[in-house]
């Protein structure tokens, strides 16, 4: 209010200040626009000058901080338990203190033992009334997160116990430090996980909304019964608001479920481990394609048999889609037949072939080799029209055969036959005896080789 009354006045004496020195101006001067001023030059009067409140909006700042005020009324960081904003704006331990006024050591809500409060949580958390800490209202009622001793990364139920500033990255620790030589960044790490925190306040992936994610990065069905599970760990959250045991008073548990005294350098740990978290924050190997990490060990994925659009071949897991036939090869898990040169046919009757310009009269039981050089159409295809003058009756009351497959065509005005799309791959043709005569007899038929 006392912006827009400064502006106010100041826009009056100078609109006064304006009349004065234009009144011994020439009246030509004055009907000139550029030069004229009119109140809109200060602003609408409905109550108070209006102003750009975006000119006056207030941008947070919280560059190498941890904790603390960000400049506008917001806040960089919250301290863990025990610990305190310093003139630094770092989060220090606070020194203990004996006296009977109101405690909130390792308190940021809750009582203060005073009947007064050490703190109120933001609206989406919760009071956890046994560390004393705010932490985000769990999606799924059977998970309890846990922030105890964290100012960052994950709390156990797929939530997050705080993010640090620009130039920070949380540790092993769960405490934020500036990013320098000494300091390398944080590496994520979602070995075995599905969900959940990475490690470096990051997410390793959602669940369905139907679904919950554990406390070891699994998700699970919505109302599912939790189970708990304590592999590999001696303390911390066992995913199901339960524990894998507690440490000592002067010891902390790291983010691979271990205990370490407090204040104590980190130190990564890959005994017996080729995967999985070192227990700082890093990294004991990744595994291979088809490979899952399960408790420090790469384990094969199993195999699943695929034989999808296949007839034959391998079925990815060491067995086979099908086996082709003595005349066909497999090729990309489909059988397909070995290409020929040359095709004997015997023929079982009397009567005449004619092919590719060639004519030859056949006795019953004689054979006549084909090639595909010699005998094809240009398309690559031997066409034989055989006309049968006569039968035998016996032992198949006469027909054609070969070993390797061809098509055949009956046909009745002898038309040039099409391609061999169409029909049906056969190695014997049998030619019926007709008892009425001849009049009823076949009058021809096509026989297609070498068909792709």
């Amino acid at each position: 209010m006392a912006k827009k009354f400064f502006r106010l006045v100041l826009g009056l004496g100078l609109l006064a200040a304006l009349v004065l020195f234009t009144s011994g101006c020439e009246d030509s001067r004055m009907n000139k626009s550029e030069d004229t001023l009119s109140m809109e030059d200060f602003g609408s009067f409905d109550g108070g000058v209006t102003e750009d409140d975006s000119a006056w909006a207030c941008v947070p700042n919280c560059a190498n901080k941890v904790c603390g005020e960000d400049n506008c009324g917001g806040s960089c960081g919250k301290c863990g338990d025990g610990k305190t904003c310093d003139s630094n704006w770092e989060c220090k331990l606070q020194p203990v203190n004996t006296s009977c006024t109101p405690n909130c050591n390792n308190k940021e809500c809750g009582n203060d033992g005073c009947g007064g409060s050490c703190g109120l949580c933001l609206d989406g958390e919760t009071c956890d009334n046994a560390a004393w800490q705010c932490i985000p209202v769990p999606a799924n009622p059977t998970c309890q997160p846990t922030c105890t001793n964290k100012d960052c990364g994950g709390d156990e139920c797929g939530g997050s116990c705080g993010k640090c500033g620009d130039g920070k990255t949380c540790d092993s620790n769960w405490e934020c430090k500036s990013i320098n030589a000494e300091q390398p960044p944080c590496t994520p790490n979602c070995t075995g996980k599905v969900c959940g925190d990475n490690g470096c306040g990051g997410s390793c992936g959602d669940c369905k909304a139907t679904e919950f994610c554990d406390g070891v990065g699994t998700c699970h069905a919505e109302g599912a019964p939790c189970v708990p599970n304590c592999t590999g760990k001696v303390c911390g959250n066992d995913g199901c608001g339960g524990s894998c045991g507690d440490c000592k008073a002067t010891e902390f548990c790291d983010m691979a479920w271990t205990c370490h005294a407090e204040g104590a350098p980190c130190v990564p740990n890959c005994t017996g481990k080729v995967c999985g978290n070192n227990g700082c924050g890093g990294s004991c190997g990744t595994c291979g394609v088809g490979e899952t990490c399960t408790a420090g060990a790469c384990v094969k994925d199993p195999c699943v048999p695929n034989c999808t659009g296949k007839t034959c071949g391998d079925n990815g897991c060491g067995g086979s889609c099908g086996t082709c036939l003595a005349n066909e090869t497999c090729q990309a898990g489909v059988c397909k037949k070995n290409a020929i040169t040359e095709q004997t046919v015997a023929f079982q009757f009397t009567g005449q072939l004619s092919w590719a310009g060639k004519t030859k009269v056949v006795a019953s039981w004689a054979t006549q080799a084909f090639t595909k050089a010699l005998d094809a159409d240009p398309d690559g295809i031997v066409r034989v029209f055989v006309e049968a003058t006569s039968v035998s009756a016996s032992p198949l009351n006469g027909g054609f055969y070969s070993d390797d497959p061809f098509k055949v065509v009956q046909v009745w005005n002898s038309p040039y036959p099409p391609a061999c799309d169409g029909y049906a791959d056969t190695e014997q043709h049998v030619i019926k005896w007709e008892a009425s005569g001849p009049p009823n007899w076949p009058k021809g038929y096509w026989v297609l080789l070498f068909c792709p």
